[in-house]
């Protein structure tokens, strides 16, 4: 690692965001592929993630402090579709002449492949930095993590919220017809066994569970002791309000299946920085019990 990691030269600041241009401008093109294949999930998700793979590993080898770019660079890219989301969706604004949903603008899938390519190189180096030993050599590496960790988990978080927003509010228009699933697991099975795995069916599925599970996963990283009561009724209320709210308002159904995936997806983002921590305690011997804070001196 010490060898793989360029320390040395570092980039001026200057250059850092140069260069972080450069990286975001390639995860943006990570992208270009899955959003003109619509209704190829696995194609859609195995470019982004091969793609986002690749871009990762040649910057962290090429770039002196790859690290700090690579954050910037992450930074720079989920705001870049944030901006053409929003550029775009004016344009069709004016084009029609009047109001229109966001639906043609970032559709479920759009969103999805932005967070995967993020996902990959974050996963990616998060691994890197949870199995390096805990020697001096690595020092700078530890260090430089922090800051990529803030960077990069900074921007999404207000991409994620912006993600939530899009789909409980924007995407849906009020005064609609409701519906009610009050049976626990009937959607599921539903879904699994007549859908045949259909591209509805598919994020359906995976994008209930996954829209909790950043909220699972940077909740514990930021509030490492919580209250077990309010940890197991936190997504629940959360989910539980966001399907009312979508009756109350008609736009869309009460399913208490999404409440049950939802909160999955928050406990198992949570298991996941759980498991993270410990992980990091067994291989450095509890000299370090977690790699998402600054390395102690």
């Amino acid at each position: 690692m010490p060898e793989l990691y360029r320390t040395k030269p570092t980039l001026h600041p200057v250059l850092q965001w140069a260069a972080a241009g450069i990286c975001a401008a390639a995860y943006f093109l990570c992208c270009l592929p899955s959003f003109h294949m619509i209704g190829k999930f696995a194609v859609q998700m195995t470019l982004s993630v091969l793609f986002s793979a690749g871009c990762t590993v040649v910057f962290f080898f090429i770039l002196p402090r790859s690290l700090l770019v690579i954050g910037k660079g992450l930074s720079l890219f989920l705001c870049a579709m944030l901006c053409t989301a929003i550029a775009g969706q004016i344009v069709q604004q004016i084009r029609a002449g009047k109001l229109i949903g966001w639906v043609h603008t970032f559709f479920y899938d759009r969103p999805l492949t932005v967070a995967v390519v993020w996902a990959v190189a974050f996963v990616l180096l998060m691994a890197l930095r949870l199995f390096s030993p805990q020697r001096d050599a690595y020092a700078i590496f530890r260090t430089d993590y922090v800051q990529f960790f803030k960077d990069a988990s900074g921007v999404f978080l207000l991409f994620y919220v912006c993600v939530l927003i899009y789909c409980f509010l924007l995407q849906r228009r009020p005064g609609g017809e409701s519906g009610m699933n009050l049976i626990p697991f009937s959607m599921i099975l539903a879904y699994i066994g007549s859908m045949s795995y259909a591209y509805e069916s598919v994020f359906y599925m995976i994008g209930n569970v996954l829209c909790f599970f950043p909220f699972g996963f940077f909740y514990r990283i930021r509030r490492r002791k919580s209250d077990r009561i309010r940890l197991i009724l936190l997504p629940i209320v959360l989910s539980l309000l966001i399907e009312v709210s979508q009756i109350l308002l008609g736009m869309g159904d009460f399913d208490v299946d999404d409440i049950i995936m939802n909160a999955f997806g928050f406990y198992f983002g949570y298991f996941l920085s759980f498991l993270c921590d410990k992980i990091r305690e067994k291989r450095t011997a509890g000299e370090e019990t977690t790699i998402f804070q600054a390395p102690s001196a």
